[in-house]
């Protein structure tokens, strides 16, 4: 009886680490997918901002607003 008892108690904790195994690795897959999901967007708004940057480069006329409303005050 003893031998039934150690051989039940062995295949539970080996289900037991297996569930450990299988959650941890789940949960390092969200964090990826978050992690990538996030890198993606701060690409997207770089690439929109480098985007703004070379319109304003380019039009000289929006560079000569830009530079009268935040020009300096002569104090």
């Amino acid at each position: 009886m003893s031998w039934v008892f150690l051989l039940k108690a062995a295949l539970k904790f080996g289900s037991l680490i297996a569930r450990i195994v299988q959650q941890k690795q789940l949960m390092d897959a969200g964090e990826a997918k978050a992690v990538s999901k996030g890198l993606q967007d701060a690409t997207e708004k770089m690439d929109k901002a480098n985007q703004a940057i070379r319109d304003v480069r380019r039009d000289s006329r929006v560079r000569l607003l830009l530079r009268r409303k935040y020009r300096a005050a002569k104090d």
